[in-house]
């Protein structure tokens, strides 16, 4: 069965790394299920012989995602704290199915090679977008506005560069420490290279810092390794350390001084920027609920509450995975959080230690176990360091990257160790989590086709996605997402048909609400013959419709309701409109645009002293011209 663990854990790194790294739920439940069946299958070896994993790391991680678990599944929006559930099960699958069935070093190296062969794609694709075209993309996809820093298979250069530092430390430590043909150290070594080059191509800073953060951390970590193999080792450990970092960050330097796109991003490293004032939203958010926090996914509706008036883009998350902890999950899942990652680092440092002492007094010249040490804790600390400014622990595809790491520290395995009659007592718990969990996401799918077969709902799409609709959530998330795509390319009809076949599935996202609504309403705007003038305003009603829907499942939404103000002032419901524009400057009192399009409700209304007020109001918070704004407003 460990080969059958092995694929399916290997596919599913492929799939999300494949997926834009799984930055939308649709993009990530595909490597989830893979996850999920590999778990359920994890039943049959419920009682077969193997190695056992740290009881302190089992037991903190089990608390800590516990809570992190329970209190998602407890938040006030639920669609939102959707993809944290996903993520935290599927982080839970991982780490599980390392910890206590994936335990020998030939299975690590293993997933390290797949994710070292996923980095050099990610690579290729960063240097087309970085030398020749911006916009090039794998798959079909298309990304935002990025320059022309290279962001690979993801959607933003920093995740790119949050997965390449994990990735690159763990090819350096087997290229340096591991017990294999030099040839091979020197072919993997070669690939650290191209790993750290790729994060300097993404133009992140929090890339750079966190990757200087990670070489501190192997380099102090080889000297210490040195240092218990004897004196002689350990000067020469220390001098060849220095030498090589110094060396490779001097080259480093040099060459990314040499780029005009690159400079600028040296010159700026530490020059404060928007995320300062995102992060003190978060502040704000944590001091309502310090005990337990708000809940998953809450950081989008707070972040607008809080929002400070140069924040003009949706504050979706904080550019900080420690704040948004605290704000979302509270002290609790803080202290959780913490006390995982306190006995994996110590777990982490005294195996490392304990290896080194094995090997020497073997005789041997490097020892694989230990280099998945060494890399593991390298690793960790470069993505500890990148989420102070970043949020990469909430791109499920780096996240179970991470999980892989803490599940390496947590059971270090061996190709040697002894393995055990039965497995201890204490353990079953966590046997039976892992088939619980896989079990439970197999059988929603089930129950959900069920329903759509009874409903006579046909589970097809596109391509090879016809595969995943049987997932939990899968047909809704798809459909939801071919509505957005029929919305951007101006094709709303289907994309109203869309939205219907999703919500006939899902009744719970109010995205697919919000989609229709903006279908009907770009339908309606069309019709401006007089004969016409019923069907625009069916049109209207089925737009208000939808979107009183989705603020029943999502009420402080800003777009939903500055959008159902727009279709009531359209129909002249000016009485109605007003309180929904009230609310939205309730929810978001700092955004430029909600006192704009309350003033044209206003000036609408007959209202013109009050409209010039809230007209002042918003150029006052705006950071840009809004005439053009201002004018599509009033003539939509």
């Amino acid at each position: 069965m460990p080969y059958v663990y092995l694929a399916l854990l290997s596919a599913a790194l492929v799939a999300i790394q494949c997926m834009v790294g799984g930055t939308r739920l649709l993009f990530s439940l595909p490597a989830y299920g893979l996850l999920a069946l590999a778990a359920a299958l994890s039943v049959s070896s419920f009682r077969r012989p193997g190695t056992v994993p740290r009881r302190a790391c089992l037991i903190g991680a089990g608390l800590c995602f516990s809570y992190l678990l329970i209190r998602a599944v407890c938040s006030p929006i639920a669609y939102l704290a959707r993809l944290d559930i996903y993520s935290i099960i599927g982080c839970v699958t991982v780490y599980l199915l390392v910890t206590i069935y994936l335990t020998r070093t030939w299975h690590r190296v293993a997933i390290v090679g797949v994710m070292i062969a996923i980095a050099g794609v990610e690579v290729a694709v960063g240097l087309v977008q970085f030398q020749r075209d911006a916009n090039f993309m794998l798959f079909g996809f298309q990304r935002g506005p990025s320059g022309s820093w290279a962001s690979g298979m993801f959607v933003s250069h920093n995740h790119l560069a949050g997965y390449l530092e994990m990735v690159g430390a763990m090819a350096l430590s087997l290229a340096l420490w591991s017990k294999t043909k030099p040839s091979v150290r020197i072919l993997v070594g070669y690939l650290a290279v191209v790993c750290y080059g790729g994060v300097a191509i993404a133009g992140s800073r929090g890339g750079y810092l966190s990757t200087v953060a990670s070489l501190v951390v192997f380099g102090a970590l080889s000297i210490c390794i040195a240092s218990v193999t004897g004196r002689d080792k350990a000067i020469l450990g220390t001098i060849g350390t220095a030498v090589v970092l110094a060396l490779a960050g001097t080259i480093a330097v040099r060459a990314m001084w040499d780029s005009s796109q690159l400079s600028e991003k040296l010159q700026k490293l530490i020059v404060a920027d928007v995320r300062t004032s995102l992060r003190e939203a978060a502040w704000d958010q944590f001091r309502t609920s310090p005990t337990i926090g708000t809940g998953a996914g809450t950081h989008l509706y707070y972040g607008r509450l809080f929002r400070r008036p140069e924040v003009e883009s949706d504050p979706v998350h904080p550019h900080n995975d420690y704040l948004e902890l605290l704000a979302e999950y509270g002290v609790v899942g803080a202290i959780g959080m913490f006390a995982l990652l306190l006995t994996h680092v110590v777990t982490g440092w005294c195996t490392a230690s304990g290896l080194a002492r094995g090997f020497i007094a073997t005789h041997e010249h490097g020892s694989t176990e230990l280099a998945l040490q060494i890399g593991a804790l390298s690793g960790i600390a470069a993505i500890l360091a990148h989420s102070v400014v970043d949020f990469n622990l909430h791109i499920p595809g780096n996240a179970l990257v991470c999980a892989f790491l803490f599940a390496i520290l947590a059971s270090p395995g061996s190709d040697k160790t002894a393995v055990l009659e039965s497995p201890p007592a204490w353990t079953r718990g966590f046997r039976l989590a892992l088939p619980a969990l896989g079990l439970w996401l197999l059988v929603m799918g089930l129950i959900q086709t069920f329903h759509a077969w009874r409903s006579g709902l046909p589970l097809t799409a596109r391509g090879a996605w016809t595969l995943a609709m049987v997932l939990p959530s899968f047909p809704g998330e798809y459909h939801a997402e071919e509505a957005r795509i029929a919305l951007r390319d101006g094709r709303y009809e289907q994309a109203a048909a869309l939205a219907e076949t999703g919500i006939r599935y899902e009744t719970k996202n109010p995205n697919l609400y919000f989609y229709l609504g903006e279908a009907n309403r770009a339908l309606a705007l069309r019709l401006i013959r007089p004969a016409l003038q019923n069907l625009k305003a069916a049109r209207f009603d089925a737009a208000i419709k939808a979107y009183r829907s989705g603020l029943a499942l999502f009420p402080q939404d800003i777009q939903l309701l500055l959008r159902l103000g727009q279709c009531l002032d359209a129909q002249k419901k000016f009485d109605e409109a007003e309180p929904v524009y009230l609310e939205a400057w309730k929810n978001d009192p700092n955004l430029s645009f909600v006192h704009l399009m309350y003033g044209v409700h206003l000036e609408k209304a007959g209202r013109a002293d009050e409209a010039e007020e809230a007209y002042r109001r918003g150029r006052e918070l705006a950071h840009h011209n809004i005439e053009p704004f201002l004018r599509e407003l009033r003539n939509p």
